[in-house]
């Protein structure tokens, strides 16, 4: 049928797919401070784009690198936790 597309497709999914590592974090905080402003004022055209990469960048590291370090910092380049925009 029609509108059944989709879920054939997450089921299909479901046989491959694995936790991925924001699975083993203790709570939701990392998304939220992303996320939150970005599905909100951005997407509603009360920010732009370039003001949050501005505002929410730095924000959204240090929220995940409370965490915990691993293997290496921000600066090295080996913390897997940091999210990397390219300017």
């Amino acid at each position: 049928p029609e509108g059944t597309h989709n879920a054939q497709v997450f089921l299909d999914a479901s046989v491959f797919e694995e936790p991925g590592d924001w699975w083993y974090l203790e709570d939701k905080d990392w998304i939220d401070t992303w996320a939150t402003p970005l599905n909100n004022q951005v997407r509603q055209g009360l920010m732009t784009l370039t003001n949050y990469f501005n505002t929410y960048i730095a924000t959204s590291n240090n929220t995940v690198m409370m965490y915990g370090n691993y293997g290496g910092t921000a600066e090295d380049g080996k913390n897997y936790a940091t999210i990397r925009i390219a300017a």
